[in-house]
Parts: C-alpha cells; structure tokens; sequence
C-alpha cells in the first residue's frame, strides 16, 4: 500500500467514496442520503493530478497532518488517481513510452480471447521489450487445491510473456504474492487493486493510483 499526502487526491478519494456510497443506498428515505446523491450528480470524480510531498515513511510522516505541501526537489512529486478503466488506459501510455525499464508484480494476470483485455497489456509488454526496455514480471503462484485455477490462468500468461521475450518470475508457491504493482523508467509507480482480468479491469469498482516520482520508484 501506500500513503499519499495531498488535499487533491484526498478529495478526489472523497468525491469517489460519496459515488460508491450512494450506489449502496436503497431509494433515499432520509435527509441524510439525499443530499449525497444530489452533491454526487452535480460534481461527480474526474480525473486529478494534484501535488504530495513525501517523507520517510516513519510514523512522524503520518501524524503530522497540519504539514503545509511544500514540493521542492527529490521531496515532490504528483499523483493521479485512476477509477475502473481509466487505470488500463494509463498502462497502455507508460507502456508505449517506456524507455529502460517496466517491473509488474501482479497477484492474477489472465490472457485469454484476442479482445481480452489484458491481452493488449502483455502485447504492449511484449512490444516494450522488442525495442529494448528491460520488462520483467512476478507473478502469482500457490500449490493449495484452491489456487488450481490461478495458476493455470497466470501460466498462460507467463507463456505469452516468455514468448514475447520477457523475463517472468513465480512467487514461492508458499507465499502469496496479492500485490498489483507497475513500476515504469524508476519513475512512475502504479499501485492499487486492480488485477491484470477482464472483471478486474472493465468491471469491478476498483481503486489504484500513479505516483510521477523517482524517489517513490527507487523505493
């Protein structure tokens, strides 16, 4: 996981939750839900690149909410949130301008159907590759009964990537690796929930962010 610090993305978070909260809520019977939905259709989220400062990750960097943004130097950088879809189309761009390196850890990679849509993803991997940026991948692998299906679904995609000339890794099978990670040039960093699978991708309500920040990167 990580932490942001920054008014915009945390209203930009706010803005989502209102949205999500509302599609939970029967027909509005009190005062209270009304006003929701109705703040929710006149300002609905939009997309948000907003400014954070970072620290060093020690529990004063949490506590310390009065801090003014201050982005000078290594110590700023921005982020942008990434709703359901807009998370995939953000991957196609950093991928398509990647020019050293691409590093995916991935919990669940499917590649299925030619219009899967993961699919395009391990292309563009696969494309990355071909014109020399250094692309490997770590992916999930797990040896109970339940975990049958993943692994038979992330050694297709570990297939592809092989033959696309791109370095692949599993996890220790008694380790479960859940993260979904994309780390592009040591400058961009796109973290959250969002798995490499059709539900996950086009359907699910899922929440991931891109951090434009090389000290992020490194770390």
């Amino acid at each position: 996981s990580i932490a942001v610090r920054s008014e915009g993305i945390a209203i930009e978070a706010a803005a989502w939750f209102v949205k999500q909260w509302a599609r939970g809520m029967d027909a509005p019977a009190t005062a209270t839900a009304t006003p929701l939905r109705i703040k929710l259709r006149a300002r609905p989220p939009h997309p948000v690149t907003a400014p954070f400062a970072i620290g060093d990750g020690q529990e004063r960097d949490v506590v310390r909410r009065a801090d003014p943004i201050l982005p000078t130097g290594d110590d700023s950088g921005t982020a942008t949130m990434l709703w359901g879809e807009r998370y995939r189309k953000q991957l196609r761009t950093c991928f398509a301008a990647a020019e050293s390196s691409i590093d995916v850890i991935m919990f669940y990679a499917s590649f299925n159907s030619a219009n899967h849509p993961t699919r395009d993803l391990i292309n563009a991997l696969g494309s990355a590759r071909a014109r020399g940026v250094n692309v490997r991948v770590i992916l999930d692998r797990g040896r109970l009964p339940d975990r049958t299906s993943l692994n038979r679904i992330n050694d297709r995609a570990a297939a592809a990537l092989r033959r696309a000339g791109v370095s692949g890794e599993f996890e220790k099978p008694e380790r479960v690796t859940h993260s979904k990670v994309v780390i592009v040039d040591r400058r961009f960093t796109l973290i959250g929930s969002h798995n490499w699978t059709a539900n996950s991708l086009l359907t699910y309500g899922e929440t991931s962010v891109m951090i434009d920040c090389a000290r992020v990167a490194d770390d």
